[in-house]
């Protein structure tokens, strides 16, 4: 960019200032092989920008649309992931494999389902994925690509899809997490309101008026302790409350980054809780 701002610079002043030990016809010479030079530099410039940042593409954007930087290795996290699919048994889970008929089809009820600024960074998303495997996600309606190829594009996008789409299980279990980690942040907290709520409910807590008085740990110690007596009594049945509040904070999180779309749609309403069991 310097550069080429030097030449700009070099013709205005040939141009204006006229030295006269520069003839006229050498000073049009000069302008004109200078405008050339500027005109193939930014022509030039201008390829290699687009050109890397088509290569780069894949690699910024990466899975989930987060940036994936190829210098930043986890050599730990390599291995245990390796000693994990040695451990896994993949090929066993029988399970796994007879509900893929039935997952493929509420996979694909839910893509249809999407907002269009949802659907576009999905594709978005699945795009890039493409990419860093090597071709491109057009190549799913491209008259060219014909059987084998074909069927290899179709499978490997229609697992990508599912993938994501099983990927939602593990939200509940993420912000769950995400309390334990730290229960005194503020999304965290609201998060713990809206399963406590749910819990009790769903009659696997009690309030307990004495929480009013308590201090802030023993509080958020009560309500740790009446989840973790939820799920063990019943996993299934937790599951669905912590999915259900997670999806609730979320869907609260969205309104509350487009307050357009929130005077259009309320978020769920909460369930009630005594003043005695909010966590602050």
């Amino acid at each position: 960019m310097l550069f080429l701002v030097a030449i700009l610079v070099i013709v205005l002043v040939l141009w204006w200032q006229k030295p006269a030990w520069l003839s006229k016809d050498s000073r049009d010479q000069a302008v004109s092989r200078v405008t050339r030079t500027t005109s193939q530099v930014a022509k030039t410039t201008k390829e290699t920008v687009a050109k890397t940042g088509e290569r780069l593409s894949p690699v910024l954007s990466g899975i989930g649309g987060k940036a994936r930087l190829p210098f930043r290795r986890h050599p730990a996290l390599d291995k245990q992931f390796k000693d994990w699919m040695g451990q896994a048994e993949l090929h066993r889970r029988t399970v796994l494999y007879k509900a893929l008929p039935a997952d493929a089809a509420e996979s694909t009820a839910w893509l249809q389902a999407l907002a269009d600024q949802d659907l576009g960074d999905f594709v978005q998303e699945l795009s890039a994925f493409c990419k860093a495997r090597g071709f491109e996600l057009d190549w799913l309606t491209d008259p060219k690509v014909t059987g084998e190829m074909k069927q290899a594009v179709e499978e490997t996008v229609g697992l990508y899809c599912l993938a994501v789409w099983k990927g939602r299980d593990v939200q509940p279990f993420a912000a769950y997490r995400a309390w334990l980690a730290d229960p005194g942040k503020k999304e965290n907290q609201q998060f713990a309101r809206r399963l406590y709520s749910r819990l009790i409910a769903a009659g696997f807590a009690a309030p307990s008026p004495d929480l009013w008085w308590a201090p802030e740990q023993e509080r958020q110690a009560h309500v740790a302790k009446a989840m973790e007596a939820a799920a063990a009594h019943d996993p299934k049945i937790f599951v669905s409350l912590l999915r259900d509040a997670a999806e609730a904070s979320a869907a609260v999180e969205v309104e509350s980054e487009s307050p357009a779309k929130g005077a259009e749609k309320s978020p769920p309403a909460e369930p009630s809780a005594p003043a005695a069991v909010v966590v602050a």
